[in-house]
């Protein structure tokens, strides 16, 4: 068929997107010394250049590891400060909620070897109780933190050159799923000088709803409007912190069923506060656990908007449920690509319930109504191709930038190319 034209990207992070395509990609290491080798040669690139800053890298990707000699262990703290002694350095996994730090990096973080788990997080230890650099959630949110904040017009630069990006691939609508402050502004500013060639989404952290309601007015335009809050109701599969109603086959030690970030009331209260502003909620929930409760409070809240994003895994009793409500079902795909190992690791008994796309049409969720698909760039690449191999081959294919071809995910859940495509919000030429 004609690819379609007029896509959405439903879910996606567009100054982190601009941002990292400056950063050191990893995404396609095929181990551990691969991984440091780059950091090394990034590091003393770095040093002979006498650029200032920390090294940042992204995309790291330990599960794809797994049949690689060493397995898919992180890269320590030590063997980072080898790799870059004079600097702070930050490596990113693909997924976002989880990094590897070296001595320089972890300290700017504020941790060192006593510091306890901060409250939703990880800092993982070894044997003796050392921290090894690598840490998860909201410890990973730290190491985020500590890195210094680019200038306002870097920002504007990064922003301009994501969206142009996107439009690129042919996407004409682009939802921004965790707004920070002052994007509203830019992409208003891009807008007005005529260089913003796509209509975006604003979805703010549900917090923060009353001041960016407050900001809404000054940068309100016809290609840019606030549409949501959003909530954390869980981890993530590589991680192991995805909140799953069945025990991980190999758990993050204390998280046998991974890690629930949202209490039913914090749920509750957040719909509230979204439906009283006339906006609606967006919920990130890739455990079947996370998603069966993010279900359960909009059945709480009957005349709330919501959409839940990611819902990787679904029990199938929770299927029905989102056509019933009226729930939209906002998914990557693509995440199938890059998550083939971790799924098959962790949870080998439930790769049923991964991604339940013929299910949830069958059941009454529209291709493009109550069905949509996105990538979440920069955790994974944009390209609408990898959702739609995803989705309609159900593996991935030889050449497939996530890594070697495999075997295929739940083939019964697989759904037609023009389905697929029809999720994107597109329309043909």
């Amino acid at each position: 068929m004609t690819r379609p034209t007029a896509l959405r990207e439903a879910h996606a992070h567009l100054p982190a997107h601009g941002r990292e395509m400056g950063y050191l990609a990893l995404g396609d290491c095929v181990d551990r010394g691969d991984a440091l080798d780059r950091v090394a040669r990034h590091a003393a690139d770095l040093d002979r250049r006498a650029e200032p800053g920390w090294l940042l890298a992204s995309g790291l990707r330990p599960e794809s590891w797994a049949s690689a000699p060493g397995g898919a262990a992180w890269p320590t703290r030590d063997e980072l400060d080898r790799a870059c002694p004079r600097r702070p350095c930050f490596v990113g996994a693909f997924d976002h909620h989880s990094c590897a730090l070296n001595s320089a990096a972890l300290a700017a973080s504020g941790f060192h070897d006593a510091s306890p788990d901060p409250e939703g997080g990880v800092i993982a230890r070894d044997a003796r109780g050392r921290a090894t650099g690598v840490l998860l959630e909201s410890a990973y949110g730290a190491a985020r933190a500590a890195i210094p904040e680019p200038t306002r017009p870097q920002w504007k630069r990064f922003i301009k050159a994501a969206a142009d990006h996107l439009a690129s691939l042919g996407f004409v609508e682009v939802h921004d799923l965790l707004t920070p402050p002052g994007l509203g502004s830019i992409l208003a500013e891009l807008h007005d000088e005529g260089a913003l060639p796509v209509r975006v989404l604003l979805y703010r952290p549900w917090r923060e709803l009353d001041d960016e309601v407050a900001a809404a007015g000054s940068y309100r335009r016809a290609g840019v409007d606030l549409a949501g809050g959003k909530l954390f109701a869980d981890g993530t599969l590589n991680a192991a912190t995805a909140w799953m109603l069945h025990p991980y086959r190999e758990p993050v030690a204390g998280m046998l069923h991974g890690k629930p970030l949202a209490a039913p009331a914090e749920l509750d209260e957040a719909l509230a506060a979204c439906q009283a502003r006339g906006l609606e909620l967006a919920v990130h929930a890739i455990g079947d656990a996370a998603v069966r409760a993010t279900l359960d409070a909009r059945a709480r809240r009957p005349a709330a908007r919501l959409r839940i994003e990611h819902a990787e895994l679904i029990d199938r009793a929770d299927v029905p449920r989102f056509a019933e409500l009226g729930v939209t079902c906002s998914v990557q795909p693509c995440h199938l690509l890059y998550d083939a190992e971790a799924l098959r690791r962790r949870c080998p008994d439930r790769l049923d319930r991964v991604l339940p796309l013929r299910e949830l049409i069958d059941s009454g969720c529209g291709p493009g109504g109550l069905l949509w698909f996105g990538s979440d760039t920069p955790i994974v690449r944009p390209d609408p191709g990898d959702s739609i191999a995803a989705a309609v081959q159900r593996r991935r294919a030889q050449g497939s930038p996530a890594g070697p071809a495999c075997d295929p995910v739940a083939p019964e859940q697989a759904i037609t190319e023009g389905e697929a495509w029809a999720c994107f919000g597109g329309s043909e030429q």
